[in-house]
Parts: structure tokens; C-alpha cells; sequence
């Protein structure tokens, strides 16, 4: 992605970026959604009132952004488990970082600390044990069954 928006994030200028990389028009008018949870194994991990209020309850946004969320995070557990297979501190640390930022847009508040720790952790190349029983526990979270 070309384009940058700080945090806070402002709806406005995140609105103006996607334009401006997709060319559509992202919100136009808003639609209600009930549901501002998003349960993973029967317990409700994900909180989408960020989003929803970020998008004016724009259903359709929301559903392209966690969409969006999903697709790439995959990408990113798959980049970080090549990283602690090859004791790659420096990655690990960035990756976590990245994580935990976006899993905080999405309200998933209960693998945030276990980010931050394995984000803490990564300076320290005798962690990797530790590091290695975090992502397990983010793998339970993300990917249940």
C-alpha cells in the first residue's frame, strides 16, 4: 500500500487514502449492523466498535476491511512462524508489532498483550522458547479447531 494514515487514525484522511489507491468511493451511505461482535469458537474475541464508528456503520466497509484484516494476517502468521523457525529476532519483533497494531482496529484486545510480549521478547535471542508458546496461543485464537 502506497498510502499512510497515522494513529489516531482519522476517518476522513482514511477514507481520502483509499480513494485515492482504489479510486472507489468508500462510503456513501451508512448502513446498520446489529452484530458488533465477531465470535471464534463460541467466545467473542472481536470488537468492532472501532470500525463501526470509523465507518459510520458502513456494513459493507466493515465487511471489506476485516476481509481485507483476515487475508492479510494470515500472510503475516505465516511470515512470522518462517521468522522463529529461523530465530529471526529483528522480524519477529516488526511482524508482532504490525499485529498487534491491527489487531487492535479490530478490538481483538485478548491477543494484544501476548503481541506485546512476544514483541518484548524479541530482543532477547535466548526467548525463543517463549516466543515459540506465544504463537501457539495466537494460533488457538486465530485459527481454532
Amino acid at each position: 500500500m502506497n498510502g499512510y494514515v497515522s494513529k489516531p487514525i482519522n476517518t476522513a484522511d482514511l477514507f481520502n487514502t483509499i480513494y485515492k489507491l482504489t479510486g472507489k468511493v468508500v462510503f456513501t451511505k451508512p448502513a446498520i449492523i446489529n452484530i458488533q461482535t465477531v465470535s471464534v469458537a463460541s467466545d467473542k474475541v472481536c470488537n468492532l466498535d472501532y470500525l463501526m464508528g470509523a465507518t459510520h456503520g458502513n456494513k459493507e466497509t466493515v465487511n471489506n476491511i476485516v476481509t481485507v484484516f483476515f487475508n492479510e494476517t494470515k500472510k503475516e502468521l505465516n511470515y512470522l512462524n518462517n521468522a522463529i523457525r529461523e530465530n529471526n529476532y529483528p522480524v519477529i519483533g516488526d511482524i508482532s508489532h504490525k499485529i498487534k497494531s491491527a489487531f487492535s482496529i479490530l478490538g481483538i484486545s485478548v491477543l494484544e498483550p501476548v503481541f506485546k510480549e512476544m514483541e518484548q521478547l524479541s530482543s532477547s535471542t535466548s526467548s525463543i522458547g517463549n516466543i515459540e508458546l506465544l504463537s501457539q496461543r495466537v494460533h488457538v485464537v486465530f485459527n481454532p479447531g
